[in-house]
């Protein structure tokens, strides 16, 4: 896909990245969540702001060492969150995260972590975030 450089922005507060900035959509990127296509970074990153989904870094000094220095000897260490179901093809994997992080925020009773979840996304359930995030993308035009 060839991009023609124009895009649409929208501005994001500091709550969503731990900064102030602006996400800037290619129009390629809106032709492709219309058209159930691949999306990118881009996208994702719009449907967290709609959703207020916020997203903090927690860094251990103690395990990277002196942070001037480097991260030292010590490798970070990470948490997988099992159970993100898998994507019913090959291209889906943006909308599956999308509705995976919708899922989470939605869960009032804070039970997400313990029950039993689907293994694949529907595409209903796909089309009903990409629909959302197109909504909001249009309130910016």
């Amino acid at each position: 896909m060839q991009s023609s450089g124009d895009s649409i922005q929208i501005p994001c507060d500091a709550e969503v990245f731990g900064i102030e900035k602006r996400i800037f959509i290619l129009y390629e990127n809106i032709v492709a969540l219309l058209e159930f296509n691949m999306i990118g970074q881009a996208a994702i990153a719009a449907y967290m702001q709609y959703q207020g989904i916020f997203i903090y870094f927690f860094i251990d000094y103690l395990s990277y060492g002196d942070i001037n220095a480097g991260r030292g000897n010590k490798a970070p260490s990470f948490k997988y969150i099992t159970g993100c179901p898998k994507q019913p093809g090959g291209t889906e994997c943006g909308y599956v995260i999308m509705r995976y992080m919708k899922e989470i925020v939605m869960d009032n009773e804070m039970t997400f972590f313990k029950r039993n979840r689907k293994v694949i996304c529907s595409k209903a359930e796909l089309d009903e975030v990409r629909f959302e995030t197109l909504s909001h993308i249009e309130s910016f035009l």
